[in-house]
């Protein structure tokens, strides 16, 4: 806290104006981290007008701004349980202490890729190729922890659409944390040959095959663009 507080020109009492604990202060580095994150992505994303193209675009400027600022995407991805313990009167307390309108969370990027996937759903009339009593199974479950809730900012109370947004989320979620987290080896993540084999296959699930002819160019353009701090 005094490190901090050194840094941005306070003394430590100074600085509990602000923040009360450093519990406080982790959430405050994980909103602003998130929302550099969210800024980067939407940029590109804002790029093209396409759903598909901006789809892709968008999760390969997430990966990018993992694999530059791969010890902020460990505090601000990997702590998404940060809020808890905190109530929504907690937080709003934080956030208006902070002058802002609410802390960034995980759900800030939903918010930026819920209307995109939309989009992309509205001729889908199956979730995946799964077995038809899987699904109804994760309705029962999500049905027991509130997984439609946690997802409301996808616009639709959907057992089908939570189920695929999940199932997408955690495969581009897993494979950059795979490639961050160094459980492949640096060529690999240089190649991004995994996460472009893995945007093939997600892309499949929502939008048909992609043309290669039209998204190998797009993919290999937004692989080379690198975020600024």
């Amino acid at each position: 806290m005094r490190a901090v507080a050194s840094d941005v020109g306070l003394t430590g009492p100074g600085l509990y104006r602000y923040v009360n604990s450093m519990a406080e202060l982790r959430l405050l580095l994980i909103h602003n981290l998130i929302g550099a994150a969210h800024c980067h992505i939407s940029s590109v994303g804002d790029l093209y007008e396409e759903p598909l193209d901006k789809l892709i675009a968008s999760s390969i400027a997430l990966r990018m701004w993992a694999l530059t600022f791969p010890a902020e995407f460990r505090l601000a991805f990997a702590s998404t349980g940060a809020h808890l313990g905190y109530s929504e009167e907690e937080l709003a307390d934080l956030a208006e202490r902070l002058g802002i309108d609410a802390l960034h969370s995980s759900a800030t990027l939903g918010d930026y890729f819920a209307p995109i996937f939309q989009q992309m759903l509205q001729n889908i009339a199956s979730p995946l190729h799964a077995p038809t009593e899987m699904v109804a199974g994760f309705a029962d479950h999500a049905t027991k922890v509130d997984a439609v809730g946690k997802y409301s900012f996808l616009g639709r109370d959907d057992f089908d659409l939570v189920w695929l947004f999940l199932y997408l989320w955690s495969r581009l979620y897993g494979v950059i944390a795979f490639e961050v987290f160094q459980h492949t080896s640096p060529t690999t993540v240089d190649s991004a040959l995994l996460f472009k084999l893995t945007l093939y296959d997600m892309a499949a699930e929502v939008g048909g095959p992609l043309d290669p002819e039209h998204f190998e160019p797009l993919i290999n353009a937004e692989l080379a663009r690198r975020p600024v701090a």
